[in-house]
């Protein structure tokens, strides 16, 4: 695998390497990479998920986030709160990328799941 050093500077732009540029052997181990810290992260997450549903705090979140009347506005609370405690850990450049993707993912799983809703008439199960 080369080192950015040794790809010279037809391979950078903007201070960045341009994929196009690089070997296929270095596109291929960035790719390698990217899928395993994709598995890891899933295999992560449902770990997480086992974990959280084999003890009794999923009741405890549960109930915070349906609460009458402002459980909406405590899981935006606790949304907003680990995106500023995580934006004091990152480097400058990531936060606006990932809050941006962020918000567009939220965006679209929001009115994905009120788009079913929609498709019953009125009276009709959801």
């Amino acid at each position: 695998m080369q080192d950015l050093a040794a790809w010279g500077n037809e391979a950078i732009y903007d201070d960045r390497v341009v994929a196009a540029n690089v070997d296929v052997e270095a596109r291929v181990a960035l790719i390698r990479r990217m899928y395993v810290h994709l598995i890891g992260a899933i295999v992560g997450f449902i770990g997480l998920e086992l974990l959280f549903f084999a003890t009794p705090i999923h009741e405890r979140v549960a109930e915070f986030a349906l609460a009458p009347g402002c459980g909406f506005l405590n899981v935006f609370g606790a949304f907003l709160f680990v995106g500023w405690t995580a934006s004091r850990f990152s480097s400058p450049g990531v936060i606006p990328v990932a809050g941006i993707t962020t918000l567009c993912t939220f965006a679209g799983l929001s009115e994905s799941s009120s788009l079913p809703r929609r498709t019953f008439p009125s009276g009709a199960p959801a």
